[in-house]
């Protein structure tokens, strides 16, 4: 059984199965709903490793921290009241919080919902359409706020020239979730 397979069997929500498609992607830990300014921990040889073995270059971490924390921002791309435009990012993921330390990278994934109700072969559901890592301080700068809620714009990410510091991983994330679990 596949991820994507694991993810329309047992009905995960598009934010559990981008944890554990990120935490399998670069050999981390996924932490949970107990760590609040974070998903998943790793450290900064295997992120750089992953992205080489699938061909991204990056070489950029901030500072030399061994310790890379991923927050995970994971959403189908198309849902009843319209296509994903916008993904959260908290304050308290960028600055950490009086017990835990701040994220050092966010990752956007939009899933591909599918269509649910049909199970003879699965469609696209649970395919990844598009992912990017973004460093911390790129993730800062992209934040918007017109509402209550800070936020990134998915047009940021996903137009013909991305924002600064955006790196596209469809292609890592995609393989993972085709991979068989372990």
């Amino acid at each position: 059984m596949t991820h994507r397979q694991y993810f329309r069997r047992y009905r995960l929500s598009a934010a559990q199965y981008g944890e554990i498609l990120v935490a399998e992607a670069f050999r981390g830990q996924k932490l949970g709903d107990s760590q609040p300014c974070y998903d998943v921990l790793t450290s900064a040889a295997a992120l750089v490793d992953a992205l080489h073995g699938a061909g991204v270059p990056y070489s950029a971490l901030s500072g030399p921290e061994a310790e890379v924390r991923i927050q995970v921002r994971s959403k189908l791309s198309e849902s009843r009241s319209g296509r994903a435009s916008v993904v959260h990012c908290k304050t308290t993921d960028l600055e950490g919080s009086k017990r835990h330390a701040a994220m050092t990278h966010l990752v956007v994934i939009l899933v591909h919902p599918g269509d649910r109700f049909d199970a003879a072969d699965g469609g696209l559901e649970g395919t990844i359409r598009r992912a990017w890592l973004i460093p911390h301080e790129a993730a800062a700068k992209l934040r918007c706020k017109k509402g209550q809620e800070k936020y990134i714009a998915v047009s940021q990410l996903a137009g013909e020239h991305p924002a600064e510091g955006v790196i596209e991983i469809t292609g890592l994330l995609a393989s993972v979730a085709e991979r068989e679990l372990v």
